[in-house]
């Protein structure tokens, strides 16, 4: 730095037609005039002699700004080198020595963090202190990746004649919460009107040091909503439905008398309180089918279609006296429930068995037994005397089933002979 140096610029024209110049021909470099002089070994080329003295730079701008954006559970890459510009135009790079980074990881809670950044320029830029070192704010943001929503007073989507939701709350987020007083139903309804759409809109904001990710999914009442980004990192929410007329079908039990239940009304059934019965149901329709008959010639005949539907709660099928939610069904099907025997039955919320037994069997041995896939995780057997009719046997104490997947009841006369006595209870 500080030392003179020469340099020789040669210029010529660039049109070839322009063959000379004028006499007082000069060149101008930041304002300092030169006298160019003809070079001889080159026709129509000009040179000048330009001294200059090699200067310190001072640094202009950084590649880094004031803060960082990092999510929770995730590494952040602090960089070692950085690119930097100069008062003059230069762009080089600096190295960066960052201090408060030890606490930056992958378990660090959202929140924001200052670290600081020092700078090393390379010989020829010169920086203020101020400039060289700099604090940066580590944002660190938790991610939210799903926002479930539920109606108020009202359903979504909503039947004819129907309650429309009055508010929405949000049942189900890592860091959400709605914008007050963007909940809006258009029309405003009070009822829901047949073959009416409605659209339900509404905004939902980030807590403090939380983001919505991009594929982040809205539901209200289980259903998708379309979302959109708003101001302020909001989302806007909006669901839009016809309202249907609520339809009836037909649903016997038992073989009885066929009574007409509303889509989403609750069924109350029961068997006789001295048996204990598994519940089954089917979808049943009718129907006609061509079929070609020996002499080439078709007639109609009618088929009666059974599918097999799963409308009871987990171990609710298994209770004397149920209910179950009316389901929608298509055109035309009635819903068929019918009541089976079974020997051994088990209620899940209070660990008890229930043995029909046909006869009086005195010390026989009830095994409890639950399972994770093939693999056995807790077994128990009480001696029981059961009497003809129904009898109840609670699960001993010890056994459990946490952690199983599939659960076996039986009934033995011994552990010598292992012989059962009813068929086996397995759910």
């Amino acid at each position: 730095m500080g030392k003179t140096y020469k340099a020789v610029i040669y210029i010529k024209p660039n049109d070839e037609k322009i063959r000379e110049v004028c006499d007082d021909f000069k060149v101008f470099v930041d304002d300092k005039e030169y006298s160019p002089y003809p070079f001889l070994l080159v026709s129509h080329t000009y040179l000048f002699d330009w001294d200059f003295t090699a200067v310190y730079d001072e640094l202009k701008s950084v590649n880094l700004g004031d803060s960082i954006t990092a999510y929770t559970g995730n590494y952040v890459d602090f960089p070692e080198t950085i690119g930097v510009k100069t008062q003059y135009g230069s762009i080089t790079m600096a190295d960066v020595t960052w201090t408060g980074t030890d606490s930056i990881n992958t378990s660090t809670p959202a929140g924001n963090y200052e670290v600081t950044a020092k700078l090393t320029l390379p010989n020829n830029v010169t920086a203020t202190e101020e400039q060289k070192n700099r604090t940066v704010t580590v944002k660190v943001r938790s991610l939210i990746n799903s926002v479930t929503l539920k109606t108020v007073d009202g359903n979504v989507p909503a039947k004819s004649g129907e309650s429309l939701p009055t508010s929405l709350n949000v049942v189900k987020s890592n860091g959400a919460s709605l914008v007050e007083n963007s909940f809006s139903v258009s029309p405003n309804d009070e009822t829901a009107v047949k073959d009416t759409e409605y659209t339900i809109t509404a905004k939902v904001k980030p807590d403090e040091n939380c983001e919505f990710a991009a594929d982040t999914i809205f539901t209200i009442n289980g259903i998708s909503m379309n979302a959109s980004p708003a101001e302020n990192g909001e989302y806007e929410l909006t669901y839009t439905f016809t309202a249907e007329e609520v339809q009836s079908y037909d649903v016997i039990v038992n073989g009885g008398t066929s009574q007409k239940y509303k889509e989403g009304d609750t069924v109350n059934i029961s068997t006789s309180p001295s048996d204990f019965y598994k519940w089954t149901a089917e979808t049943v329709y009718e129907a006609t089918e061509t079929v070609e008959k020996e002499d080439g010639s078709t007639e109609a005949v009618p088929v009666t279609y059974r599918n097999p539907v799963n409308i009871f709660e987990y171990g609710d099928e298994l209770k004397a006296e149920t209910s179950f939610i009316m389901p929608k069904l298509a055109d035309g099907r009635r819903l068929e429930i019918t009541a089976e025997y079974v020997g051994i039955s088990y209620d899940m919320q209070t660990g008890t068995a229930t043995v029909m037994s046909d006869n009086e069997y005195t010390g026989v041995k009830v095994i409890f037994a639950s399972y994770l896939g093939d693999r056995l995780v807790s077994a128990q057997s009480e001696d029981v005397n059961l009497k003809a009719g129904s009898n109840t046997v609670t699960a001993p104490e010890s056994f459990t089933t946490a952690g199983a997947d599939n659960i076996k009841v039986m009934v033995w006369d011994g552990f010598d002979s292992i012989k059962p006595l009813f068929e086996h209870f397995e759910k």
